[in-house]
């Protein structure tokens, strides 16, 4: 997707400022979740040897069996709301790398982000403008192709 695109996908894109899109545009506003189901490889990698030891280590003191052996096994979707809430306590304990791992499967991008683009304010505006002249011209052409298609002969013949 182009800056162009992008920039038209905002609602009412034609009547808002560069600086106004340029918010939207990096606005931390799209939800990514991770739904893929993780085991202890996929933690550690993630929250390092340290974290994924401390996570088994405090989920046995909690009596959650359940979670270890499914992390040891098909895998638990970390991006599930009541697990999130979980890490985020974990991480409150101090077992590190629990904070990481929950933004890790659950985070929010902007759209210029989710789109790969890396665009200034200067970016849009100039982008922003181009299309608002585009427009324009387009405009011109077929009202040009209206009066054209109109025209009997007689008269001013249409101009462009």
């Amino acid at each position: 997707m182009s800056l162009t695109n992008l920039i038209e996908s905002v609602s009412d894109w034609q009547n808002k400022t560069p600086e106004q899109l340029h918010a939207t545009l990096s606005d931390a506003s799209i939800l990514v979740e991770d739904r893929s189901l993780y085991t202890w490889a996929g933690v550690a990698l993630v929250a390092g040897d340290a974290g994924a030891s401390a996570l088994c280590a405090k989920l046995l003191e909690f009596g959650k069996l359940w979670a270890v052996h499914q992390l040891g096994g098909a895998g638990l979707d970390l991006a599930n709301e009541e697990i999130q809430q979980q890490l985020y306590l974990l991480d409150s304990l101090g077992v590190p790398g629990m904070a990481a791992l929950a933004q890790h499967v659950r985070h929010y991008v902007s759209p210029l982000q989710q789109a790969g683009i890396e665009a200034t304010l200067a970016d849009v505006a100039l982008a922003h403008r181009k299309r608002i002249l585009e427009n324009a011209a387009v405009d011109r052409l077929q009202a040009y192709r209206e009066s054209l298609s109109a025209w009997d002969g007689s008269g001013e013949e249409p101009v462009l």
